[in-house]
């Protein structure tokens, strides 16, 4: 696979998946077709984006509560839906939840023709996702 690193797309005020650094992951702008921000309007003008799909939410937990609600709605809604909590917070990383991944910092997006895979800086890789959604910090309740 060839990848070309482009530097010109604007994050907006959005917190990029690097939220400690501010900075975004690498591949983070090459897949900004599959990334929404913040908390998108699932039940609205986003919601063909997310039904049927395989959602990633990156973030705290605390952070992407809201998202996570809106999102198991929408999978009570439309079978099919799945959605996994990717969270850099080890809590309970013995014992984590079915959909969840905890202690996983985000190093890289990698677009495939199955959809994303994500690179932890650990050296593990999750995915394919269909959808990401990457939390902002300044949304938490």
């Amino acid at each position: 696979m060839t990848m070309t690193l482009d530097h010109t797309v604007d994050l907006g005020s959005h917190d990029p998946a690097g939220t400690r650094t501010r900075r975004p992951r690498l591949g983070e702008r090459q897949a900004q077709a599959w990334i929404d921000y913040g908390r998108p309007d699932i039940a609205g003008s986003r919601f063909r984006h997310y039904k049927r799909r395989r959602v990633a939410v990156i973030g705290p937990e605390h952070a992407v509560r809201p998202v996570l609600r809106d999102l198991d709605e929408l999978a009570r809604q439309k079978p099919g839906t799945t959605v996994t909590l990717i969270t850099p917070e080890r809590r309970d990383a013995a014992t984590p939840a079915a959909g969840r991944v905890v202690g996983f910092r985000v190093h890289g997006f990698y677009p495939t023709e199955g959809g994303v895979m994500l690179e932890g800086d650990d050296g593990r890789w999750i995915g394919p996702f269909d959808r990401l959604i990457v939390g902002d910090l300044h949304d938490a309740p």
